[in-house]
C-alpha cells in the first residue's frame, strides 16, 4: 500500500509540475506578444509621412490600423508590414464573432447587420443582439475580428484579431466586454473615416482633442448609468456619427 501511494504522489507531482511549466510558458508568450505589439505601436509612432493620432495593435496576431485625422488616411498594420490608403478607399468595416456579422458599415449606406440595435445600445448589447437570439444565457464566442475592406483588389480584407478563445466551444459573451469596447470603438472611428469621405469633410478631435468615439463612450457611460435612455443614447449616437452636434436641437 505505500509504494502504491509513493507511485501515485509521485504521478502527482510530475502532473503539478507539468502544468505548471505550460502555465509558464503560455504566460511567456503573451508577454512576448505584448512587447511586439508595442514595438509595432513604436515603429507606426516613429513614421514621418503618417502622424498617427490613434492606434491599435493586437497582440493575438500582430495586425492592427492607425488613423491620421488630419488628413484622413488609414495605415493598415500586418506585422512589419504598413500600408497606407486614404479613406476614400475603405470599402467597408465590420465586427464579426465566428462566422457571424455583428455590424457592418459601408460607404454607400448606412450601419447595418444583425446587430445594429445591439451595437447601438453598447458593446455587450451587441453580443446580445447579434448572436444569441432568444437563448441569451447559451452565446459563446470563439474568435471576434474587425475586418476592413479596401479597394485594394489584390488583398482586400484586413482582419484585426480581437479575441481568441481558448476553449474549443468558445467563451461566454460576458468574457468579452474588454474586446467588445475595443471592437466598437474602432469600428466607430473608422465610420467617422468613411462617413467623412463621404461628405468630403475630414474627421477632426475638436478643440479639447475629444474625438467622436470618445464621445460614443461618454455617451455610452451616460446610458449605463441611467442617465440617458436607451432611445436617446441611439438618437445621440446617429448624430455624432453623422457629424452633427449631438447638444443641438432635434430639427
Amino acid at each position: 500500500m505505500t509504494v502504491i501511494a509513493e507511485s501515485d504522489f509521485s504521478c502527482f507531482l510530475i502532473l503539478f509540475a507539468a502544468l505548471a511549466i505550460a502555465m509558464i510558458f503560455i504566460v511567456v508568450v503573451q508577454i512576448g506578444r505584448h512587447q511586439l505589439a508595442q514595438s509595432a505601436v513604436a515603429a507606426v509612432r516613429s513614421r514621418k509621412d503618417f502622424r498617427a493620432t490613434d492606434i491599435y495593435v493586437s497582440p493575438l496576431d500582430l495586425n492592427g490600423l492607425a488613423i491620421e485625422s488630419a488628413s484622413a488616411r488609414l495605415l493598415l498594420i500586418q506585422g512589419k508590414r504598413h500600408s497606407i490608403l486614404p479613406a476614400s478607399e475603405i470599402v467597408t468595416v465590420e465586427i464579426m464573432a465566428d462566422d457571424t456579422s455583428l455590424v457592418r458599415t459601408n460607404r454607400d449606406s448606412q450601419v447595418a447587420g444583425a446587430a445594429i440595435g445591439g451595437l447601438l445600445l453598447g458593446p455587450i448589447g451587441l453580443l446580445i443582439g447579434g448572436v444569441t437570439g432568444s437563448k441569451r444565457s447559451e452565446a459563446r464566442v470563439k474568435r471576434l475580428v474587425l475586418r476592413i475592406v479596401t479597394t485594394n483588389f489584390a488583398n482586400p480584407h484586413h482582419d484585426v484579431l480581437l479575441y481568441k478563445s481558448v476553449s474549443s466551444k468558445g467563451d461566454l459573451k460576458s468574457s468579452l466586454k474588454q474586446s467588445m469596447r475595443v471592437a466598437e470603438t474602432w469600428h466607430s472611428r473608422v465610420t467617422v473615416l468613411i462617413r467623412g469621405a463621404a461628405t468630403n469633410v475630414p474627421p477632426t478631435r475638436g478643440t479639447d482633442g475629444v474625438s467622436v468615439a470618445d464621445e460614443v463612450r461618454k455617451l455610452d457611460a451616460l446610458r449605463r448609468e441611467g442617465i440617458l435612455t436607451d432611445r436617446e443614447f441611439i438618437n445621440q449616437k446617429k448624430r455624432l456619427l453623422a457629424g452633427r452636434d449631438p447638444t443641438a436641437s432635434q430639427p
